[in-house]
């Protein structure tokens, strides 16, 4: 792996770990809301459960970062990137599909019955069309958006100079973190922006994190990777964390709303950017040993089937967060089932990639 690039390895997995944690609901990602605000570590619950929004749009700045400074034609785009894109989709879902079928069946046999009872090609491909069979795979829809574009966006960054990235960032802090925050302040949330004002550079993720990805990777000048900078853009992050924890918190007491989490993206740009720059400058600043270095890719290549197995492998050792519950408290039964579902992940991802032709699709 050439080196610079160990710290996007690194993102990816902190990343499909956030993922893994932001769908355990209650157990974890929603835990505060359960627990109420009496609780000793109700704060902390809170300022997790908004960190761990960073992973989609890290995972958007990586894609930014490796492929908006790429020259492919749109035939290359399609058959390398598009189709795969699209098998994983299809493939997974169907394993997806499966499994919710066999749920429940009291042996192999008869798990293997309801499949086959239960199997209709129209419905499934109806599924797959209109929604998602699994909590993260949405984001591959998401991901086929950005790809589309990808030739358009190639062309943007051509064109665009470090003052306009500034730019974008600064709209996109406006329009989706502070406006937001006056309406709910000055109005309670009542009134909000007319729909028709969208600027969809800013409001979409799967355009405007890829922007910001290269921009910090390819535009951002070396020399403003510095310690100081990183722990500026720490604190700044962590403030935005803060301010959009007390805004869920009061929102949660005045609508009486429990799982409330309106705030958690409203000012996500901010410790989202700081993780990357961090990410970045550390892996520049430091030589880690080669062996963290291999460590790092092996397990940042694994991330894309964890991704897709990840909703399954949760639901299978939900019996590991049980077991641990009483024992060690929730929350740490909740690391330890995340831990579990990621590594088991990575692991099982490695043994498919070893089958031929699928390591090209993980």
């Amino acid at each position: 792996m050439k080196r610079g690039l160990v710290h996007i390895e690194i993102l990816r997995v902190i990343a499909i770990c956030f993922v893994v944690f932001n769908h355990t609901w209650t157990s974890g990602f929603m835990l505060y809301s359960a627990v109420g605000r009496s609780y000793r570590y109700y704060y902390p619950l809170v300022f997790l459960s908004i960190l761990c929004k960073i992973a989609v749009p890290v995972f958007f700045m990586i894609s930014g970062a490796l492929l908006l400074g790429r020259e492919e034609s749109c035939r290359e785009l399609y058959g390398k990137r598009v189709v795969r894109i699209l098998l994983a989709l299809v493939l997974f879902s169907c394993v997806e599909y499966c499994y919710k079928l066999a749920m429940g069946a009291g042996s192999v046999r008869a798990a293997f019955r309801a499949v086959a009872d239960g199997f209709h090609p129209v419905d499934f491909l109806r599924g797959i069309y209109s929604e998602e069979q699994a909590a993260a795979y949405w984001y591959l829809y998401a991901y086929l958006a950005f790809l589309v574009m990808l030739p358009l966006l190639r062309k943007m960054v051509r064109m665009m100079r470090a003052e306009d990235y500034r730019y974008l960032f600064v709209l996109q802090l406006v329009i989706v973190g502070v406006l937001p925050i006056l309406e709910y302040l000055l109005w309670g949330g009542q009134y909000t922006m007319h729909r028709e004002f969208n600027i969809v550079f800013v409001t979409t993720d799967c355009v405007f994190y890829p922007l910001m990805g290269y921009a910090l990777e390819h535009v951002l000048d070396e020399r403003r990777y510095t310690g100081k900078n990183a722990l500026l853009l720490t604190a700044v992050g962590a403030i935005a964390i803060v301010i959009c924890g007390i805004l869920t918190t009061d929102r949660m007491q005045a609508t009486g709303e429990k799982t409330e989490e309106v705030f958690h993206n409203t000012l996500i740009v901010l410790p989202t950017c700081a993780a990357y720059f961090i990410a970045k400058f550390l892996c520049g600043k430091y030589k880690l040993p080669e062996w963290i270095r291999k460590a790092a890719a092996t397990a940042g290549s694994t991330v894309f089937g964890i991704m897709l197995l990840e909703d399954i492998l949760r639901k299978e050792l939900g019996g590991i967060f049980e077991y641990l519950k009483p024992i060690v408290g929730i929350f740490p039964a909740c690391a330890v089932w995340v831990a579990a579902v990621v590594v088991s992940g990575g692991v099982l991802t490695w043994i498919l990639k070893q089958i031929p032709g699928v390591k090209r699709l993980l």
